[in-house]
């Protein structure tokens, strides 16, 4: 992680959840799967990479420092929550 690439420097990556709590029907979307990214020691900024979703796409991303929102269509059949799995990444421009 101490590596280099362009003008940035990798301080971390983590696992984390976006979590909406509420239920949305197939064919319909979240808009409410938020997570708070941990604070990394020198950080200058964050990156949320999406894995994967256990019943629908995301469609939007929206940062607001850690504060991570995410948009996601349930392209399920039945009516369900929602967790999208991701990478967080701390970084810190040099």
């Amino acid at each position: 992680l101490d590596g280099k690439i362009g003008n940035i420097q990798i301080l971390s990556v983590t696992y984390v959840n976006a979590d909406s709590p509420t239920y949305v029907d197939a064919g319909g979307q979240w808009t409410d799967a938020t997570v708070t990214i941990p604070a990394v020691s020198g950080a200058t900024g964050y990156y949320f990479i999406p894995i994967s979703s256990n019943y629908g796409a995301v469609s939007q991303i929206t940062m607001n420092g850690r504060e991570v929102t995410c948009i996601v269509r349930n392209v399920s059949g039945e009516r369900h929550t929602c967790r999208v799995r991701a990478l967080a990444v701390a970084y810190k421009t040099v």
